[in-house]
């Protein structure tokens, strides 16, 4: 068989994959997680893991763009709010610490521009659980080829080489990632408004307390109905607007498939679900302007969903940013900058409780016994940490020709307490299709 033909059989693109999988780099430390504050000792022994890593493995820093993937796990009192921990590890991975130390300046990454997807999660475990800091890194190249199989395989795009094919298991494959077959809708926000309605006749029946506590259970369950399939839509969304990019220049069709991925981009990654913020910052004078239209659309947003405030969920965050034009590789805004502005204003806005402990409002419980009970639940988490989102994640998208030339920036949110694992959840399917392919 010809190699441009073999290169399209399920036997190599199953070859391919398994080849991107070794390119993965991932790193369990035994640390308390730290901002720019961290101690010495502990950036230095950041460092030395990497290096440690890298060495074992006979690898130098990634030369491209990369996939990062951080999670923090945590048991201070005190902990740094999540949006102050990425910036501090994404530097030692390329920068020396304070004081010098025997491991090259660029360890993991040549420069912290080569990140353009970073997702970051929060485990606020309190003084019982135990600290740690996981670092997951891949090519970005190697996760676009991956939701290129993904489509590939719904598809079933490739090469017939008379190999053994389970077809009764591509019946399950044909609906890819972040599909669900349970439908969405509004119904648990219309459940609790009848409950609401009921108020006088359950209170006569149960009690104050026991309302209470009915209410705030089905307002957590409501809103995490809602943000979970809206999360599950913006993964969607992501996938699509990655795998629809038109990469072949020159093609006389290049054109049309450009038109196609921005309306298809647009559509998935565009109101009612994701708030626009327009343009990226980058002139004298922008950063004050885009603070103030960042907190007018969280107002606004948070106006016109009255339903999903007060929060009484976990939270994640999904960013996705345009850089504007000529601003790609060098010049435009950080993912790691980008994110902390816009977390910041929104745990001040939004109060997005911590943990289902800060969830779960007492005001209105009357008795002892309950509100023990809860205060109790908080004490044992960080008493500093009652307001942050527990994931985000923040992507570069690529440019297409008729993107606004000052670029842009969309957010969306999703369910906090079961977010969606954006990068396991491609693995999960693409393992299922390895599985058919070897039966």
């Amino acid at each position: 068989m010809e190699r441009s033909r073999y290169i399209r059989t399920r036997r190599a693109q199953a070859s391919a994959l398994r080849k991107r999988r070794l390119r993965r780099f991932s790193l369990m430390l035994d640390q308390e997680p730290q901002s720019k504050k961290i101690k010495l000792a502990d950036a230095l022994a950041f460092r030395r893991a990497l290096l440690d890593r890298l060495q074992a493995a006979g690898r130098m820093a990634f030369r491209s763009d990369v996939v990062l993937q951080l999670d923090f796990f945590t048991s201070a009192k005190n902990p740094p709010a999540i949006y102050n921990l990425p910036k501090n590890y994404i530097d030692l991975m390329w920068k020396r610490a304070k004081v010098p130390d025997d491991a090259r300046p660029q360890l993991l990454l040549r420069d912290d521009r080569q990140v353009k997807a970073l997702i970051v999660r929060y485990h606020l475990g309190g003084a019982s659980s135990w600290p740690g800091v996981w670092v997951q890194a891949e090519p970005f190249r190697d996760f676009l080829a991956d939701l290129d199989l993904t489509e590939r395989i719904q598809r079933n795009d490739f090469e017939d080489d008379r190999d053994q094919w389970r077809s009764s298991g591509s019946d399950d494959l044909k609906r890819g990632p972040f599909h669900c077959q349970e439908s969405w809708d509004e119904h648990g926000f219309r459940q609790l408004a009848e409950f609401e309605r009921d108020r006088k006749r359950v209170t006569e029946q149960l009690g104050n307390d026991a309302y209470e506590c009915q209410r705030q259970m089905m307002r957590m369950s409501a809103q995490q109905e809602h943000l979970r399939g809206t999360d599950r839509l913006i993964c969607l969304g992501l996938l699509h607007a990655f795998q629809s990019y038109a990469k072949p220049e020159g093609d006389p069709h290049n054109d049309i498939l450009n038109r196609i991925a921005l309306r298809t981009r647009n559509m998935m990654l565009g109101e009612p679900f994701v708030l626009d913020f327009h343009y990226v910052p980058r002139r004298e004078g922008d950063s004050a302007v885009f603070k103030q239209i960042l907190r007018t659309a969280l107002n606004d947003f948070k106006a016109k969903h009255p339903d999903l405030f007060p929060l009484s969920t976990l939270l994640n965050v999904t960013m996705l940013m345009i850089q504007p034009e000529g601003c790609e590789k060098k010049g435009g805004m950080d993912l790691d900058n980008l994110a902390t502005t816009i977390l910041r204003a929104l745990h001040d806005i939004w109060v997005p409780p911590s943990s289902f402990a800060h969830a779960f409002k007492t005001d209105n419980i009357e008795s002892d016994d309950l509100r023990e009970y809860w205060d109790q639940a908080r004490n044992k988490l960080p008493k500093a940490m009652t307001t942050s989102v527990t994931e985000y994640r923040v992507f570069q998208l690529p440019r297409l020709p008729d993107d606004p030339k000052d670029g842009f920036i969309r957010m969306a949110v999703g369910d906090g307490m079961n977010p969606i694992r954006l990068r396991e959840e491609v693995d999960e399917y693409l393992e299922k299709w390895e599985e058919a392919i070897n039966h």
